[in-house]
């Protein structure tokens, strides 16, 4: 049996300064952001204040290289003030993958620093005929 994973005190720390930004930055959209089911520009614009934008991605690119242990701790203190906003910050990231691991370096200068500064925004979508956008009844093989 595994050792549960316990959090190092930086990322307490960590978790505790994006807990206090979604409290005063994100929480107080939620609502608004809930009734309206629009994109929303003022939690994009408070991702880039904080730098959020730029959260594991590679530094070489212009990101924090930071974990995907930080990344988690975002992603669960945004939803836990707004899943939108949660779901804004990890969908830029799905997105990004195939950039981040298959790309050229000349594609990767291209565009991951776009991404990290916040200058431009990266989504993910897919559908199919029979299933929409769920993912889970697709049946088209590559």
């Amino acid at each position: 049996m595994s050792q549960p994973m316990t959090l190092t005190e930086e990322q307490h720390e960590f978790r505790s300064v994006v807990r206090q930004f979604c409290e005063d930055k994100i929480a107080p959209l939620a609502a608004e952001i809930d009734r309206t089911a629009e994109y929303s520009w003022a939690t994009f614009e408070a991702l880039k204040s904080m730098e959020l934008t730029a959260l594991s991605y590679p530094v070489e690119y212009g990101g924090s290289g930071a974990s995907l242990v930080d990344q988690a701790i975002v992603a669960e203190e945004l939803a836990r003030a707004c899943v939108s906003t949660s779901l804004q910050f990890l969908i830029s990231k799905l997105g990004m993958l195939p950039v981040i691991n298959f790309g050229s370096h000349e594609m990767k200068s291209t565009y991951l620093p776009r991404i990290c500064s916040g200058e431009s925004q990266c989504s993910y979508g897919l559908s199919e005929p029979d299933a929409g956008s769920d993912v889970a009844s697709m049946t088209t093989k590559a």
